[in-house]
């Protein structure tokens, strides 16, 4: 009895700890999706936070805290952990080093992710587990989505982002792509669950019930790199997993899906606002909801006849006849339809057409460049100024407003190749590659194993993730990217070796693993303290925006001591100075932020306006800001005031 006892809490505790990885990657996606995607450095910080207090804890609790790693596995997670520190690095030969805390902050979680889940190994059951709550997480985001579509519903975007039929869906993400994205993903991984002949027939059924809000939210975001990750982890799926139970589940998956996108799509023709109202929207509910419970129980059905496709041995000459067969009709499909003539329009149509339709009824069968070509252009620019080490973390928007063709404002490069070219040159390029490509095939293993198709899916979304990643800035967004991640380096080290076998771990080794995990919560420190400098700005911004300046020269200051290293806290203190009467202070906050960030041109702008404020000379300061931002409106006007020999003492400040 006493043994039982002694050996029961640990067993527990292993079972909490394995319970908390398996519920991870969905619990990160669904609360960073409720925070704008990650994409502002508060949400993004407390989760490395989080993330490097699980791996801390692990290295100490783990009997064998390698036991899943594979050497792909820890040249992903090195070469992650070098992109980190270059991006962090970078801040030194930038002069923007707030820029570069702020992408090392997000670097370094996907390489704390990375290390976590590609190092322990879980077994089938829990990889799987882990598997079906991601999807979970991705459904209930779609949902989400389409239930802020109802104006009296529980959900509310803000007046900016509410969206109607004619409209881009993009709540909670506040954006398109990024919402589209994560509902190609849980198609994919509800594929995954209906075709694998591993999973139990309520579990397939329910990986068709989650295909049709999904590929909804797909329709209705608009987004076009959604549809190609789609169509590219579909086609990884099947190439890699060749499951054999796809000869019932994935005909039910695609007439799914298939009513659900025509369902959208009627939708939006519709042009009704309050999508979700009947008569309209209702109906649209409704074809939704009976098509998942059709589709699961259609699917249900026809899981018996799984077990016999399972026993199906195709012989090679078979496989090969159906192989040329296939491509005969693929050849000759592509023939009749004109394929190479429609390729080359389409192409000629990405080079030339800067601009898409804003309305999505029209959006997803064009395929312009969407302004994309002039943000690329930018970002090689940089890489031409400083081909090895780029221009630094963070700084494409400077490079950007300097240079754009347009007053269109960005601040991504909507490509993680060519940003990451530009901001971090060949090395930088060099490590994100290695990382991402080591990580990928590492996850690519053959399919029939004990944890089903699950390795297969994970490494067909990364695939879809890698190639969409090229298209638009989701490295920027965790909620996207984290998940993708950790399901990848979870596959990977489900293929390591074996569990050790019990044994009391050496003094040297256990030495060695509590080392790491006080380093490992030493790298957290920074990250948590740049979130929470971030809530005290969030603060001090909403306050100056309802000119309250008493209450946001506190919460800036509190923001500028946490983070010293950012301007943007300097910026408002010295704007907000200014405005009480404090011009002393308002020109040594003014010089902080400059010296901070010194091709900012809203801080060399707010500097302009300070000294003008004080009588002092401001003109270079001024055409610096316009040397950094031409085409903005409002440098534009204040320089034309001066030109004029007009008070631009008076003219208005810009908040950071």
């Amino acid at each position: 009895m006493s043994g039982a006892g002694a050996a029961g809490p640990p067993a527990l505790l292993r079972r909490a700890g394995v319970a908390l990885l398996c519920l991870g990657p969905g619990a990160l996606l669904l609360v960073l999706a409720l925070e704008a995607g990650g994409y502002f450095a508060g949400a993004a910080g407390y989760a490395t936070g989080a993330i490097a207090v699980v791996l801390a804890v692990r290295l100490v609790a783990a009997h064998d805290p390698l036991a899943g790693a594979r050497p792909l596995t820890i040249v992903a997670a090195a070469a992650l952990g070098g992109l980190a520190a270059w991006t962090l690095a970078s801040g030194s030969w930038s002069h923007a080093p707030g820029r570069a805390v702020l992408d090392y902050d997000r670097v370094l979680g996907y390489a704390l992710l990375v290390a976590l889940y590609g190092t322990g190994r879980l077994s089938p059951r829990a990889l799987r587990a882990m598997a079906g709550v991601l999807v979970l997480a991705g459904a209930a985001v779609c949902v989400i989505a389409l239930v802020s579509l109802v104006p009296s519903g529980p959900f509310h975007p803000p007046a900016h982002t509410a969206a109607a039929p004619a409209q881009r869906l993009s709540y909670p993400l506040t954006y398109w792509n990024a919402l589209g994205l994560i509902a190609a993903l849980a198609v994919l991984g509800a594929a995954r669950m209906a075709v694998d002949d591993r999973e139990p027939g309520w579990v397939r059924a329910a990986g068709v019930a989650v295909v049709p809000p999904a590929v909804a939210t797909i329709v209705l975001s608009g987004s076009r790199g959604a549809v190609l990750g789609a169509v590219v982890g579909a086609v990884a799926l099947l190439v890699l997993g060749r499951p054999r139970a796809a000869l019932t589940g994935a005909p039910v998956v695609a007439a799914a899906a298939a009513v659900a996108a025509v369902a959208a799509h009627r939708l939006q023709m519709a042009e009704v606002a309050g999508a979700l109202r009947a008569p309209h929207g209702g109906g649209f509910a409704a074809v939704l909801a009976l098509t998942a419970t059709a589709g699961a129980a259609v699917r249900l059905a026809l899981s018996p006849l799984d077990r016999r496709a399972a026993r199906l041995r195709i012989g090679r000459g078979a496989a090969l006849a159906g192989v040329a067969g296939l491509l005969a009709v693929v050849v000759a499909g592509l023939a009749v339809a004109d394929a190479p003539g429609r390729v080359d329009r389409a192409w000629r149509q990405f080079r030339t057409e800067n601009t898409v339709s804003s309305d999505i009824r029209a959006r997803i069968g064009t395929a312009g460049n969407n302004g994309r070509l002039a943000l690329w252009r930018v970002a090689r620019g940089m890489h031409a100024d400083a081909p090895v080490r780029g221009t630094g973390a963070g700084t494409f928007t400077l490079y950007w407003q300097a240079r754009r063709p347009t007053a269109f404002e960005a601040y991504d490069g909507h490509s993680l190749a060519i940003e990451t070219l530009g901001e971090l040159g060949d090395v930088g390029l060099v490590l994100a590659a290695a990382g991402l490509l080591a990580l990928l095939a590492a996850a690519i293993r053959p399919p029939g194993g004990p944890a089903g198709l699950v390795p297969v899916g994970a490494a067909a979304a990364l695939a879809a993730w890698l190639v969409t990643a090229q298209l638009d800035w989701h490295w920027e967004m965790p909620a996207v990217t984290a998940p993708v991640l950790a399901m990848a380096a979870a596959a990977a080290a489900s293929g390591g070796r074996a569990p050790a076998a019990a044994a009391r771990p050496r003094p040297a080794a256990r030495l060695a693993t509590a080392l790491a995990a006080v380093l490992v919560v030493g790298l957290a420190i920074g990250p948590v303290r740049v979130a929470e400098g971030q809530g005290h700005l969030d603060t001090a911004i909403a306050a100056a925006s309802r000119g309250d300046c008493r209450r946001a020269i506190p919460a800036a200051a509190a923001a500028a001591r946490i983070t010293p290293a950012r301007a943007e806290p300097w910026t408002l203190l010295a704007q907000c100075s200014a405005v009480t009467g404090d011009l002393g202070g308002a020109l040594r906050d003014a010089d902080a932020a400059v010296a901070r960030d010194p091709r900012s041109s809203w801080a060399r702008y707010t500097r302009a306006l300070v000294r003008a404020r004080a009588g002092r000379p401001y003109r270079r300061d001024l055409a610096a800001a316009r040397r950094w931002n031409p085409l903005d409106s409002v440098i534009i006007r204040t320089a034309e005031a001066a030109d004029r020999r007009s008070t631009v003492a008076r003219r208005p400040f810009v908040l950071p």
